[in-house]
């Protein structure tokens, strides 16, 4: 999922609220 943040920029700022 790591990888799919670099690549979808909604999804990058959910998993930033994640790490």
């Amino acid at each position: 999922m790591a990888i799919s943040t670099h690549s979808t920029k909604p999804i990058a700022n959910g998993l930033h609220k994640y790490k």
